[in-house]
């Protein structure tokens, strides 16, 4: 590499194997790369040479989905492996990995902004987040992406479980992306179940995910589509998130056709949208020309709720009534869902639980 590399083109991590030993090396190999400060990198998924067994194919699926670059890659001379190809139940794990990897587009292109602009690593070693836990600094098999999510990859056959320190001290939570069930808290080994249709993702307390749920064929059709706002609160009861928007394909944002957002959950059961306080302003009319400003938030999910609510209302805007709005309460999973706010995600506006607990 050169000093600038970064700048132009992506990375993978070399002509690798179709074997569980390589797809174990790839997060180390991706940590280091991103710490170097190149973090847009990824390895070939199933391997380049050989050909995979429909197991290690899914698993390397699941993880590259959290990789900065994302690619299935073969030798020509291996057999065809598209996830058409496996039948079932190998194509449908493959495929919800894929629409994973959709989902978490909006946030993943934050990753990638923030990187742009202060050299972050999109994934990172635990020793990042938690550079006073000493005892997570030799942790290279798993990782995270950003600062909300730890991914744990499986790299060895038939695995049914897997254990995880989490890094933190006891004051930091951690919920199963899965479930929406509490975790664990840092400083604690935990038993992380591994099925065949999912590796472990947790969401670390006290930060905010922004997702597009819906499935479509390419990732320009998801142009108007709505957010889902993810909502982990700490052990405070407080989160904070950002999402930067721009249209994705030009280079318009250099001319302020962008937002750079932040929604936090705060005291008093309040989650409140608006510009992120210390991120680049873009123009005030950008949402006039870019069509991805425009975009709307269906859904808030948050995490940690005992019990339900009496209300919950918005506020679209500082001197706008408040509207009431619907959820439901999961108290085994303790997953508040709040219905259609139809909040502009590029407008200031507030959501204000009553009785939240």
């Amino acid at each position: 590499f050169f000093a600038g590399t970064q700048r132009s083109a992506a990375v993978w991590t070399g002509d690798n194997m179709a074997k569980w030993e390589h797809l174990a090396a790839t997060t180390p190999m991706l940590l280091s790369l991103g710490i170097g400060g190149i973090s847009f990198a990824g390895a070939d998924v199933g391997g380049f040479f050989y050909n995979p067994e429909p197991e290690l194919l899914v698993r390397w699926y699941q993880v590259g989905a959290y990789h900065p670059f994302f690619r299935a890659h073969a030798h020509i001379e291996t057999k065809r492996r598209e996830p058409w190809i496996l039948g079932e139940p190998y194509t449908e794990r493959i495929r919800e990995a894929v629409r994973q990897r959709y989902r978490l587009l909006p946030y993943i292109y934050t990753l990638f902004a923030a990187a742009n602009l202060d050299g972050v690593p999109v994934v990172r070693p635990f020793f990042f987040q938690f550079p006073e836990d000493e005892t997570c600094f030799a942790e290279e098999a798993a990782f995270f992406l950003g600062d909300a999510l730890v991914v744990k990859p499986v790299a060895e056959a038939g695995m049914t479980e897997t254990l995880l320190r989490l890094p933190g001290d006891p004051m930091s939570l951690y919920y199963d992306t899965h479930t929406g069930l509490a975790a664990g808290a840092g400083g604690t080994r935990v038993e992380l179940v591994t099925p065949p249709d999912h590796i472990p993702v947790l969401q670390l307390g006290g930060t905010v995910l922004f997702k597009k749920e819906r499935a479509r064929r390419s990732s320009t059709q998801m142009v108007h589509d709505p957010y889902t706002i993810v909502i982990a609160p700490s052990s405070k009861g407080l989160a904070e998130g950002e999402i930067y928007v721009d249209d994705g394909s030009t280079f318009a944002y250099e001319d302020g056709d962008f937002a750079w957002r932040q929604v936090s959950l705060e005291t008093g059961g309040i989650i409140r949208c608006g510009a992120h306080p210390t991120r680049p302003v873009g123009s005030a009319d950008a949402a006039e020309r870019v069509a991805e400003l425009k975009a709307r938030v269906e859904r808030i999910v948050l995490y940690g709720v005992t019990k339900a609510p009496q209300k919950v209302a918005i506020r679209l805007g500082a001197a706008a009534a408040e509207q009431e709005l619907s959820f439901t309460h999961d108290a085994g999973k303790r997953v508040l869902t709040i219905r259609k706010p139809d909040a502009p995600i590029c407008e200031d506006w507030s959501v204000h639980i009553t009785g939240l607990a």
